[in-house]
């Protein structure tokens, strides 16, 4: 949270506020889809069960008059939460099922989809991971490496070999769609145009450094380590304004510096955050009417699990005051 005051009273939120409130609600359930690939997984996904139904049982006691929130605008909150509950039960009924055998077989429309594919087979097939390394003849961390990076670094022929120890039949059928697609690319980002004067100025990098050139290599290395290479990854939306595109590298570099900040306050973390429970809105909202309302803000945010970093934007960045 950063930027505009949070006010108390009984005024509704704007349209914008609501729809952008709605939209979030359904991304997040969007993002809980996913059949778990192991026993802690499924367990999270359990906890989460609970809460959904604690958040639930929450908003039938709000008052739309007093939090100012309009009824409809709850009443669509709880039909999220209801699908997110069905969504939620589906999928650890459906992992019960795989890792009792019951369910055989496994979709998928894209090549995407075959590392799931993989873990499931393993799992209906009552395997460990590190069962199913010694029937490969490999260590149990290569295969905890391979789930984890979700198989993107496997060979063909070891993809081969894979499916061939968990015998599983596959069935391929290949459409051509009309007109070609634009590989995108996913190389690193270029880093030779980062603002390392005022990195260095604001002390970002060591101070000590007298060569250019060391300067340079300092701010890439600093943007590297602060952000690591899947920047890609940052669950941001950015609007531009018309004639004023922002300096890209200086951004990357305004990011760099928030996630550092970041980091170093994670530890601090007292809670787990749980959006799809609005009674964090009603109490952050009710600090308001405090002097140091922002302080506690800041602070009872920490406490359920939200890091907030205030960072001076840098020039050409054309951040505004709620820009993380």
């Amino acid at each position: 949270m950063c930027g505009g005051g949070v006010r108390s009273g009984g005024s509704s939120p704007a349209p914008s506020s609501i729809s952008a409130f709605i939209d979030a609600t359904k991304l997040m359930c969007q993002s809980w889809g996913m059949i778990p690939d192991n026993d802690r997984q499924a367990s999270l996904l359990n906890a989460r069960i609970e809460r959904v139904i604690a958040s639930l049982k929450s908003l039938d006691g709000w008052d739309a008059l007093r939090t100012g929130i309009e009824l409809s605008v709850i009443e669509l909150r709880k039909k999220s939460l209801r699908e997110t509950l069905n969504r939620l039960r589906s999928d650890v009924s459906a992992y019960a099922g795989i890792r009792s055998g019951e369910i055989k077989t496994f979709n998928a429309t894209q090549v995407e989809g075959l590392p799931d594919i993989l873990k499931r087979a393993r799992l209906a097939r009552g395997l460990t991971q590190r069962q199913f390394a010694e029937l490969l003849g490999l260590k149990e961390q290569q295969i905890q490496r391979y789930e984890a990076e979700n198989y993107a670094t496997v060979s063909l022929r070891r993809l081969y070999d894979l499916f061939h120890v968990l015998n599983v039949s596959i069935k391929i059928e290949a459409n051509l769609e009309a007109g070609l697609v634009e590989l995108v690319s996913r190389g690193p980002i270029e880093l030779n145009k980062l603002p390392y004067k005022e990195m260095l100025r604001r002390q970002w990098i060591r101070p000590d450094i007298s060569e250019p050139e060391d300067v340079e290599v300092a701010a890439q290395r600093y943007v590297v380590q602060s952000i690591g290479e899947n920047w890609s990854n940052f669950l941001h939306r950015q609007v531009v304004r018309a004639n004023s595109l922002p300096d890209s590298q200086a951004l990357l570099a305004w990011h760099a510096r928030v996630c550092e900040i970041a980091r170093t306050k994670k530890k601090n973390l007292k809670g787990d955050f749980f959006s799809l429970d609005l009674d964090w809105v009603r109490r952050l909202v009710e600090l308001s009417k405090f002097d140091d309302g922002p302080r506690q803000a800041v602070d009872y945010l920490l406490s359920i699990g939200v890091i907030v970093v205030i960072e001076p934007h840098l020039e050409k960045t054309h951040l505004d005051g709620a820009a993380t």
